[in-house]
């Protein structure tokens, strides 16, 4: 079971095993802002690799599967809650 507030982004690959996980609560430099994940073909440094989410080098299709049960804001139930916004960096 995920923790009660948990977001995954999950990237399908040849052995459907290809995922990033971040947990607010577990993260002291991201507990109160954005976490930096990382969507990309190739690794992003061994230090960064448990927020690292391999990516095909062509077009794909990233799904977001949020788990956060409360109905207190921020919330997905009553839409206090946003996606964040994907941001390319080069």
């Amino acid at each position: 079971m995920l923790p009660s507030r948990s977001i995954e982004l999950l990237q399908e690959d040849e052995r459907d095993e290809c995922r990033a996980r971040h947990k607010p609560e577990s993260d002291s430099r991201h507990a109160r802002g954005p976490a930096d994940l990382y969507i990309q073909k190739d690794s992003p440094g061994k230090d960064k690799e448990s927020n690292w989410l391999p990516s095909p080098s062509g077009d794909f299709v990233l799904m977001m599967r949020p788990y956060w049960p409360s109905e207190k804001k921020p919330s997905l139930i009553d839409g206090s809650w946003k996606i964040p916004a994907m941001k390319k960096v080069p």
